[in-house]
């Protein structure tokens, strides 16, 4: 009982489309980066002098929106659906399959 509704929101959850994105909180911006933190999303932070924090996250649009809205809070870059999902000068590749190098 109730393994139907669980599955529903395991395939809901996955299904949601995340991008990475850089934000800055202002410095009285501690608890909007705890929630964060707990959600699992931040990847990276940096402190700057005056206080405010740069938080590298990934997170879906209507977050991100969300986000946008909030006071103290500032969006820096969204990387969208088109970028690529290696870093830096890393590239992915994958070869087709012939029926020469299938294993039998």
């Amino acid at each position: 009982m109730g393994l139907e509704l669980l599955a529903r929101a395991v395939a809901e959850r996955l299904a949601r489309f995340a991008r990475r994105a850089r934000l800055r909180l202002a410095a009285g911006g501690g608890a909007l980066r705890s929630r964060l933190y707990a959600a699992q999303v931040v990847r990276a932070e940096v402190c700057a002098e005056d206080g405010s924090i740069e938080l590298a996250v990934e997170l879906p649009d209507l977050e991100l929106l969300q986000l946008a809205r909030t006071a103290g809070v500032q969006i820096l870059e969204v990387q969208g659906a088109d970028m690529p999902c290696a870093p830096g000068m890393a590239y992915l590749q994958s070869t087709a399959v012939s029926s020469a190098t299938k294993q039998r």
